[in-house]
């Protein structure tokens, strides 16, 4: 499934919360983060946005590779009846 453009909820495996312990501290998960693109390496995610001195809007992305992600949420109601599908990699 092609997840471009989604917004989904991230639950990180072991590998991933090793990972990324500095960046999202004891998080498992990361919820609402929206897809910018995907590849064979992983989800290209926006992790939120600040403002520098110059009052510049900076949106900062990162990719989240396959291997740190154990379950996705994203919802479905764009491609029919409401509904939530998660995904277990």
């Amino acid at each position: 499934m092609n997840l471009k453009g989604r917004n989904v909820s991230l639950w990180f495996s072991e590998e991933g919360r090793a990972a990324l312990r500095e960046v999202f501290a004891e998080e498992k998960r990361l919820d609402d983060v929206h897809v910018i693109d995907q590849d064979d390496r992983g989800l290209w995610i926006l992790v939120g946005s600040r403002q520098t001195g110059d009052m510049e809007s900076v949106i900062p992305a990162m990719l989240m590779k396959w291997s740190f992600v154990s379950t996705i949420k994203t919802d479905l109601r764009d491609r029919g009846p409401e509904r939530e599908t998660v995904f277990e990699l």
